[in-house]
């Protein structure tokens, strides 16, 4: 199974981010479409007022309308659109910024975000409404309806599996946008361009910075005829578990930036983030009223995890996945920490469940552009899962090993 993921340039190893940095960091693996720049400030309250921002980009002008999230010390500003989508406008490539008089910002309504979708995708795309979910697509209608209807139960019984823990969920603010392209072909194509080279081998990624899911139609290439519902697409999509996994995983976060649990440009540690999708990727086409497999163990990442453990892993492998995200970085180490992260959460979920709530609800709560180095990070673990990296080492190999 490859990894979604694709990885981006990393800085010092040891944790210690440059802001520039960590913005690379917080968009891994998420298609970050370019280097972020940096700047300084907090982001601005909501219900601010509407500002239209003139940039020269590749010698041409380019407006947008949003709202300044942050501005650094020489006037480069973070530009939040009604869409979602955030902009990195350095102050040297800014023509002009003006308020949009009598008008104040607002996230697009789903009709709005539909008109923007079409207009940027091009012809041969409609729209399927699946709220909160708005589908752009270009292959037939009966997978774009799969995909709302599979992506609705997700989130449902994603919600109902923390109702006990109380997590502060909530209402996504913005409508979320997913593309299904009707071939590969599509998808790598538009993934080259607003991601990278791995990301467009991959099948799908979330982006963080679009605040966009985009896949394909993992039909498409069948024999014979397009499925004519979207319970034929169902039937057929129960042959191909690992095309519906990575649907699953990308939609997991995407909807945990949305509903509270990550916060989008927030210090998210890539192995809890990773982990949860992980854990919840395990697909469920057969249960029409939930989702049955939820808690179950991951056979693959299980499977990676103990050939890890059966190969050279250090000591200190747990650690190190816990200070920082680089090791999700190298295309050599990246497998087994996307299966460590696995091993460490479903630990962590079905063993020590009250200690991993306060740690989510701790990271939910965290401030926009505020980072840690390696040592804080550590720190920060140890506060809500104690010291004992031995003693956590040993139960987390046992729970893996017995997971099936």
């Amino acid at each position: 199974m490859p990894h979604r993921h694709a990885p981006s340039p990393q800085g010092d190893t040891g944790g210690n981010f440059s802001r520039r940095e960590w913005l690379r960091r917080c968009a891994l693996g998420c298609g970050v479409l370019s280097a972020p720049r940096l700047w300084g400030d907090e982001p601005a309250t909501a219900g601010e007022p509407l500002v239209r921002v003139v940039s020269r980009e590749a010698g041409q002008e380019r407006a947008r309308e949003g709202k300044i999230l942050v501005e650094d010390q020489e006037g480069g500003v973070v530009l939040l659109e009604p869409s979602g989508h955030w902009h990195s406008l350095p102050a040297e490539d800014l023509v002009s910024r003006t308020l949009v008089e009598g008008k104040t910002f607002r996230p697009f309504t789903t009709d709005e975000l539909a008109e923007r979708l079409l207009a940027e995708l091009g012809a041969g795309f409609g729209v399927e409404s699946a709220p909160p979910y708005v589908i752009a697509t270009n292959t037939n209608k009966p997978y774009a309806q799969w995909c709302g209807a599979l992506l609705n139960r997700l989130r449902t019984s994603f919600e109902k599996f923390w109702a006990k823990d109380e997590l502060p969920f909530v209402t996504p603010e913005f409508p979320l946008p997913v593309v299904v392209f009707a071939t590969r072909e599509q998808y790598s194509e538009y993934a080259l361009k607003t991601a990278d080279a791995a990301t467009a081998a991959a099948y799908g990624f979330y982006s963080i910075a679009w605040n966009r899911m985009a896949v394909f139609d993992s039909l498409a290439e069948q024999r014979g005829q397009p499925p004519r519902t979207p319970v034929e697409v169902n039937q057929r999509m129960q042959g191909s578990p690992a095309n519906v996994t990575n649907l699953v995983h990308e939609a997991t976060h995407q909807y945990a930036y949305n509903a509270g649990l990550n916060t989008r440009f927030a210090d998210n540690p890539l192995w809890l983030t990773e982990g949860m999708a992980l854990f919840f990727e395990v697909p469920d086409l057969r249960s029409r009223d939930g989702w049955a497999t939820m808690g179950r163990a991951n056979a693959y990442q299980a499977g990676q995890f103990r050939q890890y453990v059966g190969g050279n892993r250090p000591e200190d492998s747990l650690q190190t996945l816990i200070r920082d995200d680089v090791r999700f970085t190298d295309a050599e180490t990246a497998g087994a920490a996307y299966a460590e992260s696995w091993a460490l959460t479903y630990h962590l979920i079905k063993r020590r469940r009250e200690e991993y709530v306060a740690y989510l609800k701790h990271i939910a709560a965290k401030k926009v552009l505020e980072f840690l180095d390696g040592d804080q990070r550590q720190a920060e673990f140890e506060q809500f899962f104690g010291d004992d990296w031995p003693a956590l080492d040993k139960e987390m190999l046992a729970t893996a090993r017995r997971a099936r």
